[in-house]
């Protein structure tokens, strides 16, 4: 896709740099074709960054670009949209049906299709939309605060809030995954303490 980008004469912006964070097996296959077809200044290859270092992405990021083919959840969008980083995530990732209302916090895209790729990309360049997404992001993922949270749970358990009780299936089943986030950034943020 970026490759068809710098070949656009009728794009009203300056082809956006992508930084791949993270690694895999195909790292040294993607670097070849990024080298191949001279993206090296679009394309930058970050390897491995630690948890502590991820805001700083976040925050000077343009977009977050989610494209995985396959995702149970995807905690990265959760934790972009908390830094206030717009979002544009595959429909594959878990949580993109749950976190993205499309064209009001965020986008959804087909990762298999470089048509919707690169409609996506374009549309996240518009400034304003950034700026829209990024505001309604944050005030969407303050839901899942766990402070918010914890306050919920304990007044359902006490009996305090019985709307909850009144709350549809789907409601529920969204509450317990955010219960299980929780519980899992509260285990990762252990871990990588104990390492220090």
């Amino acid at each position: 896709v970026w490759s068809q980008l710098t070949h656009r004469d009728d794009l009203r912006f300056s082809v956006p740099k992508l930084y791949i964070c993270g690694s895999g097996p195909d790292r040294v296959k993607l670097e070849r074709i990024v080298n191949e077809l001279k993206l090296n200044q679009y394309i930058f290859f970050k390897g491995f960054v630690s948890y502590e270092e991820m805001p700083s992405y976040y925050q000077n990021a343009l977009f977050l670009l989610h494209p995985s083919k396959t995702e149970q959840w995807g905690l990265v969008v959760n934790e972009a949209m908390a830094a206030g980083c717009p979002v544009a995530v595959s429909s594959r990732c878990g949580s993109a049906r749950s976190m993205i209302i499309p064209k009001f916090n965020g986008e959804i895209f087909e990762p298999c299709s470089l048509d919707s790729l690169e409609k996506v990309i374009i549309e996240m360049m518009d400034s304003g939309r950034r700026r829209l997404y990024s505001e309604r992001s944050k005030e969407l993922i303050a839901i899942y605060e766990p402070t918010r949270f914890g306050t919920a749970v304990v007044e359902l358990v006490s009996g305090q809030n019985t709307s909850i009780c009144n709350a549809s299936f789907w409601s529920l089943k969204k509450i317990l995954y955010m219960l299980l986030q929780i519980i899992w950034i509260l285990k990762r943020n252990l871990s990588t303490q104990a390492y220090r």
